[in-house]
């Protein structure tokens, strides 16, 4: 976690340079007002990388996160029968049905 504020640096300039483009800010503007999020939140983005730490990334992590034995593993296989005693699905929304 050294490098957490060099990577949240990096995607905040990268974000401010993003911004500088009238077509690139028009488009980012729209789709936050489609997912319903208030038009302002692109150009408020960059403070909001700006304003990670290496304790409130690990605090994020730990509280929004399953603990390691709460995940799944999936694997796609061509055959039902290639992992026996496997929860076998046919659609991605089913994963959670099985334990």
């Amino acid at each position: 976690f050294a490098r957490v504020n060099d990577v949240a640096n990096y995607y905040s300039d990268n974000l401010k340079s993003v911004n500088s483009n009238p077509a690139t800010l028009t488009a980012g503007i729209m789709e936050s007002v489609l997912d319903g999020y208030n038009p302002n939140r692109g150009l408020e983005l960059s403070s909001n990388f700006k304003s990670v730490t290496s304790d409130s990334l690990l605090f994020r992590i730990g509280s929004e996160f399953p603990q390691g034995d709460e995940l799944l593993t999936i694997i796609v296989s061509p055959s039902i029968d290639s992992f026996p005693d496997a929860c076998v699905i046919s659609d991605p929304q089913e994963a959670r049905l099985c334990k």
